[in-house]
């Protein structure tokens, strides 16, 4: 009799088991009729080799002078505004200071080298009123300065300095 109800009990929770599994499967392979449905990228795990990007540079506007209050930053690639909340839109990004100077400094795995900076008046007529800009920047061998522990892992480090943006006034594009 013991063996009877061992071997029962044993069927009802693999059952239990099973139907919990799949349920946990189902639910995390659902989404929309596109694929799943993401909240932004993937986030790195610890541990996972990338590397660390610097930029750093000066706005300047009319007669090549610096322009404070603009925001520069890097427009994130995985960015989608279906699945992405506006904040997401930039991996990172900066206002310029009183010598319209910026820097930039970001994580990215290894695949990524090149990225778009985006330079966008957000202080409307304070500054004078400026033109949106993006350039896009490439990072090299000559532009590594090293690596750092990242866990187990070394991140290769990468500057560019000197990454100027000229802006045009919008008034002279009327």
């Amino acid at each position: 009799m013991a063996k009877k109800i061992k071997k029962g009990f044993r069927k009802a929770l693999s059952g239990l088991l099973t139907v919990l599994g799949i349920t946990s499967i189902i639910t995390a392979c659902s989404g929309t009729e596109d694929g799943p449905v993401m909240y932004g990228p993937p986030a790195p795990e610890y541990g996972v080799p990338g590397n660390i990007y610097v930029v750093e540079g000066t706005v300047t506007g009319a007669e090549n002078k610096p322009v404070e209050g603009i925001q520069v930053g890097v427009v994130n690639k995985d960015y989608s505004a279906e699945y992405s909340s506006p904040d997401s839109y930039y991996r990172v990004s900066e206002t310029t200071d009183e010598n319209g100077n910026y820097k930039l400094e970001w994580w990215a795995n290894r695949d990524d080298i090149e990225f778009k900076i985006e330079a966008v008046d957000i202080d409307g007529e304070e500054n004078g009123s400026y033109s949106d800009k993006t350039v896009e920047v490439k990072f090299t061998d000559e532009n590594r300065t090293g690596t750092s522990m990242n866990g187990p892992y070394e991140d290769v480090n990468y500057k560019i300095e000197n990454n100027d943006i000229s802006l045009e006034s919008s008034e002279s594009l009327k």
